[in-house]
């Protein structure tokens, strides 16, 4: 057994990573259940980045599918179905250029009605809202090294 974790770097200050790219870290080490080692000192953070951590903390404990995994050279959607019911939807952009943000929750299935109650989805991270056509919910663009997740609950 081998054990590399790689350390989540979530500070603002002495560092080139954008807020997406600590977003993308997150997201990945969080929604695969990995080891979320923080490389920072956490009393030197700002409010904002410690709950980053938290919120980062509450995606784990899922179990993961990597649903593209074999069918691309970099996986652009994981999916973390939680014990309680909820059911996180990552979707990755680990690419160098932006690419769309759409989903088809049918394929995932997902199209049992969840989405579409309550007071609509909402992006995990922005808290924008997430637009649904049938079973394709869509969060817009996604840039370069970036993240969204779909939160659906039980």
């Amino acid at each position: 057994f081998l054990n590399d974790p790689d350390c989540l770097m979530v500070r603002d200050t002495d560092t080139r990573l954008t807020i997406d790219e600590v977003r993308l870290l997150a997201t990945a080490f969080a929604m695969t259940d990995g080891m979320l080692v923080l490389s920072d000192d956490l009393a030197a953070l700002s409010a904002e980045r410690r709950a980053l951590v938290a919120r980062a903390r509450a995606l784990a404990g899922g179990r993961a599918e990597v649903v593209d995994l074999f069918e691309r050279a970099l996986p652009e959607l994981v999916v973390s179905r939680h014990p309680d019911g909820r059911v996180d939807v990552g979707l990755l952009n680990l690419g160098d250029g932006p690419r769309p943000g759409t989903v088809d929750l049918a394929r995932l299935g997902l199209a049992d009605g969840r989405a579409a109650g309550g007071d609509g989805l909402t992006e995990y991270w922005t808290g924008r809202p997430v637009e649904l056509r049938g079973t394709l919910a869509d969060v817009g663009v996604l840039p370069r090294h970036s993240a969204r997740v779909i939160r659906l609950e039980a």
